[in-house]
Formats: C-alpha cells, sequence, structure tokens
C-alpha cells in the first residue's frame, strides 16, 4: 500500500519538478484552507489530527461560503433550466475535485466518504467551478443521495411556476439541508 501511495504521490507530484510535462495541462496551485472557527469536526488539541473547514450547523456539514459561495451561469433564466435552453453540464476534473477535497481539509483517507458535488446543480443553472462544489457525504445523514434529492425538488417547483429561479438557488446557498426538510 505504501508504495502505491509513493506512486501515486511521484505521478500527482510531476517527480519533484515544477515544469509540467510535455502537452499537460497548465496547473493551478492548491488553495491555502481558510480556517473557520466553528467548523471543525476533529480536535484542534495540537495533534496531527486533521481540521476540516465545513460549516457545521447542528452537527450537519454544510458548505463553507469562504470555499463554496455557490456559483451561477450568467444570464441563466427559468426558460432555459425548465426547457432545453441550458447546455450539457460536464463533470468536473479530477484535478479540481482533489482541489476542492483539499480545500476542505479532508485527508487521503477522509475523502472516500465524500463525492465532490456542485452546491447549485447545473439544472437550476450552477457552474463546475470550484466556487460552487463541495464535499458531500456518501451516506449517512446530510448525504449526496438526499442533496439530489433536493434538487430534482427545487427544479419541479420552479417549473412549476411555485418557486423562482433566483429563490431556488438562494435555499441550497443559505442552508440546503434545511431546505431538504421543508421543500416537500
Amino acid at each position: 500500500m505504501a508504495a502505491i501511495c509513493a506512486a501515486v504521490t511521484v505521478v500527482l507530484s510531476g517527480c519533484g519538478s515544477d515544469v509540467p510535462p510535455a502537452g499537460a495541462p497548465p496547473t493551478r496551485p492548491i488553495p491555502t484552507p481558510i480556517p473557520v472557527a466553528s467548523a471543525s469536526r476533529y480536535p484542534t488539541d495540537g495533534t496531527s489530527t486533521p481540521v476540516t473547514l465545513f460549516r457545521v450547523v447542528n452537527g450537519i456539514e454544510l458548505p463553507n461560503p469562504q470555499l463554496t459561495p455557490g456559483q451561477v451561469s450568467r444570464g441563466v433564466t427559468t426558460a432555459q433550466v425548465c426547457g432545453k435552453g441550458l447546455p450539457s453540464a460536464r463533470h468536473p476534473s479530477y484535478g479540481t475535485r482533489k482541489e476542492v477535497v483539499v480545500s476542505y481539509g479532508l485527508t487521503t483517507e477522509d475523502s472516500h466518504g465524500y463525492v465532490v458535488e456542485r452546491l447549485i446543480p447545473a439544472s437550476l443553472g450552477g457552474t463546475t467551478n470550484e466556487k460552487n462544489l463541495w464535499p458531500v457525504r456518501r451516506t449517512g445523514t446530510a448525504n449526496v443521495t438526499q442533496k439530489q434529492a433536493l434538487d430534482a425538488r427545487l427544479l419541479a417547483r420552479v417549473c412549476s411556476g411555485q418557486l423562482a429561479l433566483a429563490d431556488a438557488q438562494r435555499l441550497l446557498r443559505s442552508n440546503w439541508w434545511d431546505a431538504y426538510g421543508s421543500v416537500r
């Protein structure tokens, strides 16, 4: 296992060289996590235990608004969202997903329990930019399945005229878990 981790580290680091291989896309530096006092999921007693940077409300990990404020494509309309006017959504690259996981302070071991998800889904005009991505749990309370169910409910409400597109986006930005409990 250690040999595999070392090999992956060498591949990802480019063997210690700061020059990317020929033909490789340009790389971006991995952002330094922004400390948020209330976000710690682990003790901060001076040990090497990682500190995650979620916004924790009543024990639920929510996106940190400093890292993931939620970003939408400019000019997206309800007609586009409810018709066929949105371009097909692309998935975030491996590098982008890794940057998001690292920015939230998750270790490689911790990250296996998470999926990088859009705070505002593409179906409601959300982008694949890091400002709209965050790690959400695969299982347990406030997991990716519940988030995707909420996304579908909000889209249905927007398209039926019961909810404005901007209001759906605002609900997701403020506290998607509360919206999940209230939007049926």
